[in-house]
């Protein structure tokens, strides 16, 4: 991500890819700085070496930044929220749920971020995104959430995840 500036050190943000490798070694995953990493219209660019979309499973975006004092007074508002189900060889696939101020449709893959948390004895704030190809985004829905019900009615016009005829 060249020219990301959010004021935090280089050595501070990397990218970790999950990727296929030649069919013997099934998922391999590697870590870089984020200025050995950069998605590109072909695939991913890692260091030296270019790894097409089809055989990218996934990619996160780590942060490490100084801890700030106090809640994050935007997560109480957030009530839209946006549902993905990414395709995994199963019928149900993987559903990922997040607030929509925590998703990105990009030109490349879909962005969620998925963590965020306080690693007290080193004093920092660490932001972890993923980022999933295209090609295994089985649906994207954006719903309204109301967090003063039940869980079970807290969705309103959400049909749910559709079905998946491709997998039997």
């Amino acid at each position: 991500m060249p020219g990301l500036d959010i004021g935090v050190q280089q050595n501070q943000v990397m990218m970790r890819v999950e990727y296929r490798d030649v069919p013997s070694k099934g998922l391999v995953t590697t870590e870089v700085h984020s200025g050995e990493f950069e998605a590109g219209e072909r695939g991913v660019q890692v260091g030296s070496l270019m790894i097409p979309w089809p055989r990218v499973h996934e990619y996160d975006w780590i942060v490490r930044q100084e801890a700030a004092e106090g809640a994050d007074p935007t997560r109480a508002a957030a009530k839209l929220r946006v549902r993905v189900v990414l395709d995994d060889g199963t019928p149900e696939g993987i559903v990922h749920e997040v607030p929509a101020d925590r998703f990105e449709s990009g030109m490349y893959a879909a962005t969620l971020l998925i963590d965020r948390h306080v690693e007290p004895d080193a004093g920092v704030m660490v932001i972890q995104k993923l980022s999933i190809p295209w090609h295994r985004v089985v649906s994207v829905e954006r719903f309204t959430a109301r967090p003063d019900l039940e869980p079970e009615v807290a969705v309103v016009d959400s049909p749910g995840a559709p079905s998946r005829p491709d997998v039997d």
